[in-house]
């Protein structure tokens, strides 16, 4: 993992925990029971590893009972959002000594201003800005190998040659693809002789596509004119990509976002999946 995404992860730690504590600090003053920024800090750090360590016990436990369960987006928010619930009521009543339907109204309003946080800033910044995916197969690799968890920039739909991006196929919803950029809107394409030729000339390969480009018609060869606003899309494993070369080209309302860094790489599904064409 490259060092500067580990100091971005660090870096975002440190200023969510800070940003929690003071949370906290004005949640324990709303409901009558003051507390210190230090003690709010050290409150939210055994929370969050209490929370972390329990979950992660009662999350392999519950996927050896369900496999599908870590594949479900919510059914492992919903038990983080009770552990943490619990898990602050039971550790600021310890701390505070404080009765404990105060601890529990300490919970709820930090619960509650919590989510409005996510509401306010998460929710927009994951539409509109950044989105984690994770790689579930080898059709884009070396570039991206199955558990790779990437980060994609929402905002760019308009991709320039080259560029990986993520994006949904024509008539097709609610399954999110990642491939490479190769044809522009209005280009002509033209695959033969194992390449790609664009407007009468031969692409060169970018860096991370192997195997031979081919088509599956009975001379090799096949040709496509891309319309206005629509772009043509090849997998960097080209003997193994379900792609244009099946389905045509993809609008450019189609196309989710593009590609930013590989953040981890690990094989358990916590993120989206976007499937390699």
């Amino acid at each position: 993992m490259p060092g500067f995404i580990i100091l971005w992860i660090i870096v975002a730690i440190i200023l969510g925990l800070f940003l929690s504590a003071l949370i906290l600090k004005l949640c324990s003053r709303i409901v009558g029971v003051d507390t210190s920024f230090g003690r709010a800090l050290l409150i939210t750090f055994l929370v969050l590893l209490s929370t972390l360590v329990l979950g992660g016990i009662l999350g392999v436990v519950a996927a050896k009972v369900s496999p599908d369960f870590l594949h479900s987006q919510v059914k492992p928010a919903i038990l983080g959002i009770v552990l943490e619930f619990f898990g602050l009521s039971f550790i600021f009543k310890a701390l505070q000594k404080s009765p404990w339907g105060k601890s529990f109204g300490v919970a709820t309003a930090r619960l509650f201003f919590s989510l409005l946080l996510v509401f306010a800033v998460a929710i927009p910044l994951r539409k509109y800005g950044l989105e984690a995916f994770r790689i579930p197969s080898s059709s884009m690799a070396p570039t991206l190998k199955p558990g790779d968890h990437i980060f994609v920039k929402k905002y760019a739909h308009h991709p320039a040659r080259g560029e990986i991006v993520i994006f949904q196929r024509p008539g097709e919803r609610g399954i999110v693809y990642i491939s490479r950029v190769v044809g522009l809107p209005a280009e002509n394409l033209e695959i033969h002789d194992g390449a790609v030729w664009v407007n009468g000339a031969k692409l060169d390969d970018f860096p991370g596509v192997h195997g031979v480009t081919n088509v599956t018609n009975p001379d090799g060869k096949a040709a496509f004119h891309l319309g206005a606003d629509e772009y043509f899309m090849l997998g960097d494993d080209r003997e193994n990509s379900f792609d244009s070369r099946i389905y045509g080209a993809v609008p450019s309302q189609n196309i989710m976002g593009t590609y930013w860094i590989t953040w981890a790489h690990f094989n358990l599904p916590s993120t989206r999946a976007a499937k390699p064409q």
